[in-house]
């Protein structure tokens, strides 16, 4: 038997697409792309296979990106909802440069490929608010890539950085010449200062930009552990996203970039500012009045919708009134006690008809007063004169 529901479900292109997408980011995010295919020092001297994927391998990433998001793209019409044409011609419109530059050079094809398929792609992820089923999938999967990141970072920081640094010290010579810099040189001074600088960059050749994809999933998870807090989630995942988070922001620290730092304190207070930023400047004309608070004595009394008057401006009345306990027990006092359907049964119908008008009238002052707190419209005020209670207490 299917448990998922029929409104939950999705066409199988949505599907695959965003598990291509998300495939093709990952991939991208915990492998190496360097920019050459061949050796970049002397192979005899440093022997050893090529870390990472050539050129050739990020351009089937990138066709594998431009296809899921196509077949994304094509399950959402589908699905019976329109593209938003302006968001996927920006992202169309630098194609043309690029495709100048990738016929000057044959590097940046699969440069400008790769920004090419990242623009596209993110048209397509934009299209899943719609599905809040895959929009999860793929942003759980995104923001996942923390812990690869880090799992990464710390073994650069406490493993391979003291490694090389003595694998340096121990052959300083043969590895300058395997480079063919000069004892001395400013090629050789300035390798031997990047490399005693202990950092993380991951994947990505560069702390910077691990650093500030370490920020993001800072604030990712940050979010995270405060969206699920209180919520039917177990303790144990609220208590996994702030342990990534903090993981996620002391890599930052330790990692010392300063585009890092600014990024992550820009994104933290964007995250915790922007909320009440936004209530203090445009929220406060949203803002509903609160309705006044009833009494236990006129609770029952007033007609449905008697405090929402203020708000919506419709009419009394439209909804016959409602009286309670108390004004029920008003009524059995003043005509002897008893039940009141029993004495209803048996009494004239004019005093019958008297207690339901009376309560009425209460009910239409409650209204008045609730309508006049609220500023809304303001019933008129109902005469009394024709009253049958009083004609039946006129004497006669």
């Amino acid at each position: 038997m299917n448990d998922v529901a029929p409104a939950e479900r999705v066409s199988p292109l949505l599907a695959i697409g965003t598990a291509g997408m998300l495939a093709a980011a990952v991939a991208r995010a915990v492998v190496a792309m360097p920019p050459w295919k061949w050796f970049d020092v002397d192979p005899l001297r440093s022997p050893g296979a090529l870390e990472g994927l050539a050129p050739s391998a990020s351009l089937g990433l990138d066709a594998l990106l431009l296809l899921s998001a196509s077949l994304l793209l094509v399950g959402v019409v589908r699905s019976g909802r329109r593209i938003d044409a302006l968001s996927l011609l920006l992202a169309l419109l630098p194609i043309p440069v690029l495709a100048w530059h990738a016929s000057q050079e044959l590097e940046q094809a699969w440069r400008g490929t790769t920004l090419a398929a990242s623009w596209v792609g993110l048209v397509a992820a934009a299209h899943l608010h719609a599905f809040p089923h895959l929009r999860t999938i793929l942003f759980g999967g995104l923001v996942a890539c923390a812990v690869p990141w880090l799992a990464r970072g710390g073994e650069q920081w406490f493993f391979e950085h003291p490694a090389a640094v003595a694998q340096f010290q121990a052959n300083r010579d043969e590895v300058l010449a395997s480079f063919g810099w000069a004892e001395g040189g400013e090629p050789a001074r300035l390798y031997e200062r990047r490399l005693l600088q202990r950092e993380m960059s991951g994947w990505f050749g560069l702390a910077n930009v691990w650093a500030a994809a370490i920020a993001a999933c800072a604030i990712a998870w940050a979010r995270i552990a405060g969206a699920t807090r209180g919520g039917d989630f177990g303790g144990g995942s609220v208590l996994v996203a702030i342990v990534l988070a903090l993981a996620c922001v002391a890599g930052v620290a330790m990692n010392g970039s300063k585009g890092g730092i600014a990024a992550l304190a820009a994104g933290f207070a964007f995250l915790f500012l922007a909320p009440r930023a936004l209530a203090w400047f445009g929220g406060r004309s949203d803002v509903a009045p609160t309705p006044p608070r009833r009494s236990e004595a006129t609770r029952g009394v007033e007609p449905e919708g008697a405090f929402e008057v203020g708000e919506r401006g419709s009419r009394l009345g439209s909804t016959p009134p409602r009286r309670s306990e108390a004004t029920r027990g008003r009524c059995r006092a003043k005509r002897g006690g008893g039940d009141l359907r029993t004495q209803q049964a048996n009494s004239a119908p004019s005093e019958a008809e008297g207690c339901t008008r009376s309560a009425a009238i209460d009910a239409s002052r409650v209204t008045r007063r609730a309508s006049g707190r609220l500023g809304g419209f303001r019933a008129p005020a109902r005469s009394r004169r024709g009253s049958p209670r009083r004609a039946a207490a006129a004497p006669q």
